[in-house]
Parts: C-alpha cells; structure tokens; sequence
C-alpha cells in the first residue's frame, strides 16, 4: 500500500515508512517500553510532511495505528475528519507471518507456534479485526474508512492497483 500511494501522482507520503506517531505502543513490545515518537511534538510528525505540495493529499503509513488502543484517539483528535485505510490480511496468514517476524527479530522468546501464541496473546489479538476496526467506526464516519482486504488484491495486482488508486483519488 504505501508504494502505490507513494507513487500515486496525487498523493504525498514522507520517505519513512511507519512514523508511528499516534501509537503509545511499540509494533514488537518489549516489556513495559513505550512508543518514544508518542511523545514527541507535534512539529516532529509535521516536519516528515515539509516537501509536501500543499496540492496534494497527504498521509502516512503506519500498520500498528490498528491494533493501538491510543492511536484512534489521538488521531480522531488531532483530525476528526481525517481519512483512513486499512488493508487486512488474512487473519491466519498474518498471525504465523507476525511469529516468525518476532522471532526472526528477537522480540519474542522461540518456540513452537501453539507455545508462542499462548505466551504472546497479542499476536493473535491483532488479527482481530472487528474489535480492532470497532475503536475507528465508534469515532469516524464510515464513509471516512476504506476496507481492502490484501487477498483480493494481490490474487489481482492490476484490478487492486486500479482500486487503490480509485480509492486515493477520493481521499
């Protein structure tokens, strides 16, 4: 998602990835450390945006915003009329996907998969998409958040790009 927003010709993104700066969450927690960007003024997420052209759409791409209990909030309060996509996995692929990303990282202890998911219950709990999209549909109007599901687009990259694009120009 983010490359083809990137490259859409109406849209800016800033050249980092995931800014994450709505989340007091880490995306691979680590104890009780949090989000230090959370933290940060609001100059500092400003100021990925600053080669922005004021013409364009701006946005970023930050997948841990979904699972975050702080991000719709601070998000909700900093634009409340913001527009958002979410483009889900299949929640199956993405939970065996994020345990071995964890575990190829360091952020979780190895171990077999039925152990892990029973020690790190949150790799499962982001895969819960109803109650993780339910925190944005009890703030925004639906009409602001788009709902892709990734299987759909990568079984056709053209069809998906068109809609992703169709999507982005009505941001």
């Amino acid at each position: 998602m983010w490359q083809v927003l990137k490259n859409h010709p109406q849209c800016f993104l800033p050249e980092r990835k995931e800014i994450n700066y709505f989340n007091i969450e880490l995306p691979h927690p680590v104890g009780n450390r949090q989000n230090p960007n959370f933290k940060k003024p609001l100059s500092w997420y400003h100021d990925h945006f600053s080669n922005a052209d004021a013409r364009l759409k701006w946005g970023e791409v930050s997948p841990i915003y979904l699972s975050s209990e702080t991000a719709p909030g601070a998000i909700f309060n900093y634009n409340p009329d913001i527009r958002l996509i979410a483009v889900l996995r299949n929640p199956v692929d993405r939970v065996y996907s994020d345990y071995h990303h964890k575990m190829k990282m360091g952020t979780i202890r190895k171990g077999a998969f039925e152990a892990v998911i029973e020690r790190y219950p949150f790799i499962v709990e982001r895969s819960m998409y109803g109650r993780l999209l339910k925190r944005y549909l009890d703030r925004f109007p639906r009409k602001n958040i788009k709902i892709f599901l990734n299987l759909t687009i990568c079984e056709n990259s053209v069809s998906g790009l068109k809609v992703r694009r169709t999507h982005a120009d009505t941001i």
